[in-house]
């Protein structure tokens, strides 16, 4: 779990891993439902920390 500071406000995040077998993992990530009028901008930051993590996989 962890914490994301966001203008309006913080948002506690979960992710939880299971090993699948052959070299893949299932990531599931948790977050608040934000309010109809922040979908896009969490469907925007969401991206961007699959993005991150999908840096983070490639280099290890």
């Amino acid at each position: 779990m962890w914490t994301s500071d966001l203008p309006q406000g913080s948002m506690e995040l979960t992710a939880a891993y299971a090993d699948l077998g052959g070299g893949r993992t299932r990531v599931v990530l948790r977050q608040p439902a934000p309010p109809r009028e922040q979908c896009a901008q969490a469907e925007e930051g969401a991206a961007r920390l699959l993005d991150g993590f999908a840096e983070v996989l490639a280099s290890v």
